[in-house]
Formats: C-alpha cells, sequence, structure tokens
C-alpha cells in the first residue's frame, strides 16, 4: 500500500514539475476558438471578424529550462463576414453601366494549420511564455455564401437626355471559393500555465495572398487571433 501512495505522490510530482525541462518531451491537446479576418482587397471595411473554431495537439521538446521548440496540427476555421457595398463600371459601343452591389454574408476557409513555435518562458513568472514561430495552413475547404442587393443603372452612351435604365436584382450565391492550397505566415503570443492547465493566446498574420481566381485576383491576406485551453501530458 505505502508503495502505491508513493508512486502516485511521484506521478503527481512529476505532472506538476516547472513547466519547461532540458530534455523533456510533452503534448498538448488544445481547444478554443478563432476570431478572424481579411486585410486588403477591395475595401478594408468591406470584411468583418467572424467566430471560428480551434481544435489540435501541440508536443515540445525542451531545449532549455527557459526555451523550448513546438509543432502544432490544428483543425482551424477562419474566413470573414462579408458586409458591404462594392461599385463597379462596365462599358461597351452602345451603354455606359454602373453596378452597385450590396452583400451581406461570410466566407469560411477551413484549414490545417502546422504551426512551429519558440517558446521562451519568462524565468520571473512562473508559467508565462511568449511565443513567434512560422506556420503554413492547407486549405481544407473555402465557401462564400452571401445575399447580394445589385443595382444596375445603364446609360446610353450617345443619349441628349442622359436617363438611366435602372434595373435591381437580389440573389443568394451559395459557392466554393478560389482560394489558394498553401497559406504561409506568422503567429506571435503568449500562455500561460498553472498545474498543467495551459491558456493560449497567439495572433496570425498571414503573408499569403489567398485569393486564386483567375480574374480581378485581390490582395487579401488571413488576420486571426485565436485563444485556446490547453492540458500538458508530460512523456
Amino acid at each position: 500500500m505505502k508503495r502505491v501512495i508513493v508512486l502516485g505522490l511521484l506521478c503527481c510530482s512529476m505532472a506538476t514539475m516547472a513547466q519547461n525541462e532540458k530534455g523533456a518531451f510533452s503534448i498538448r491537446p488544445m481547444a478554443g476558438v478563432n476570431l478572424s479576418d481579411f486585410s486588403g482587397g477591395v475595401s478594408e471595411d468591406f470584411y468583418h471578424m467572424k467566430a471560428g473554431l480551434a481544435v489540435g495537439v501541440e508536443a515540445e521538446y525542451g531545449i532549455s529550462r527557459s526555451f523550448g521548440l513546438s509543432l502544432g496540427a490544428f483543425y482551424s476555421q477562419m474566413g470573414a463576414k462579408v458586409d458591404g457595398t462594392l461599385m463597379a463600371t462596365a462599358v461597351n459601343d452602345e451603354y455606359l453601366i454602373y453596378i452597385e452591389t450590396k452583400d451581406k454574408g461570410k466566407v469560411t476557409c477551413n484549414y490545417i494549420t502546422l504551426p512551429l513555435m519558440a517558446n521562451f518562458y519568462v524565468p520571473t513568472v512562473k508559467g508565462l511564455a511568449l511565443k513567434v514561430g512560422a506556420q503554413m495552413g492547407i486549405m481544407a475547404s473555402s465557401r462564400m455564401k452571401a445575399d447580394v442587393d445589385a443595382t444596375i443603372e445603364a446609360y446610353l452612351r450617345n443619349s441628349a437626355t442622359g436617363t438611366p435604365t435602372t434595373t435591381n436584382e437580389q440573389t443568394t450565391i451559395d459557392q466554393d471559393t478560389e482560394c489558394k492550397s498553401l497559406d504561409f505566415g506568422i503567429p506571435f503570443g503568449l500562455s500561460y500555465e498553472h498545474k498543467n492547465v495551459v491558456v493560449d493566446l497567439r495572433y496570425y498574420f498571414g503573408l499569403t495572398k489567398i485569393d486564386n481566381s483567375a480574374s480581378n485576383r485581390e490582395d487579401i491576406r488571413n488576420r486571426c487571433l485565436t485563444l485556446t485551453l490547453g492540458y500538458r501530458l508530460p512523456l
């Protein structure tokens, strides 16, 4: 009986040891929420933050008591809400056409993300770590669903009155989007660990232009704030 108690105390002491030890290996199942958005494109005001799921696991190896390297694999829902107005013009031999569309919906981009992080443990604050690294995202699926209200004004180019022919069309877009299959960027943030429970907050700064459409390609990139809760399992 005493041996069982001693063994139990030993296991507990190993689980609550310093968060990072030289040569130590651990894994962390993690789950939480993404708050994602797009940067750039036709208008900064056209895209807005949306919530999504982030779930996965990270493995860490301790280089020293104050430094570790981790590699993760996550299912990460990113994208943005769409809510704004777009203007466009077109011209042919007979008409000058103005098109105004009011769009409301969302773009959902689902990635398998692979973050490689350098973790710097703050000596003066037990459990606190600063993180920076590089991340690759593999596109699993991407889809846009939005309600579109379009107003079209067509002017006769040689008309003296200048009175347009106006039409209004409403439709719903629900289709796959043309996004690049790979996304690269820089994640950075911090985490705090207490009794093997880890709260992790990081921001992802995408470097890749994700629009892969053949025409009118936009300069939009991923931005994402991720908050997760995990549990460290020493191995």
